[in-house]
């Protein structure tokens, strides 16, 4: 029946309206965090990265101890790409991508989604520039 199909254009609106919102946040997140910490790289450039998805790696860090200070804090985060989640060591997608293995030890994945606001990506990016300032500080 044709009358099932009336306002997919709607829906397909409303999805490219969300995917624009959660980009933005996703830039938001990613700017305040490189605005802020020496020696943090993104991986993908905003204009190729999937707007729920930031992954950033931190030079001279270690990724579990960043999760813990960020676990202490209440963001949820990963050290390693959904692809080898639970894995201990280096993504082969980073080496893959050239990322240097110094860089890559220090890898953090958040995302994003639907029920995200400025709010949460503030509070996030606070905790994820503390955390790693606090860990910088150690490691000198």
């Amino acid at each position: 029946h044709r009358d099932r199909h009336v306002g997919a254009g709607d829906d397909d609106r409303e999805r490219a309206v969300d995917v624009a919102r959660i980009g933005g946040l996703r830039d938001r997140l990613v700017d305040r965090i490189v605005a802020e910490i020496p020696d943090v790289a993104r991986t993908t450039a905003h204009d190729a990265a999937v707007a729920g998805f930031a992954h950033l790696c931190f030079g001279g860090l270690e990724s579990e101890e960043l999760l813990f200070l960020l676990d202490d804090a209440g963001v949820c985060a990963s050290a390693a790409s959904a692809c080898a989640s639970g894995a201990q060591q280096s993504s082969h997608v980073l080496a893959a991508m050239g990322v240097d293995p110094d860089l890559a030890r220090g890898s953090l994945r958040l995302t994003l989604g639907h029920t995200t606001t400025v709010a949460d990506v503030d509070a996030a990016a606070a905790a994820v520039i503390g955390a790693a300032q606090r860990l910088q500080a150690v490691a000198r």
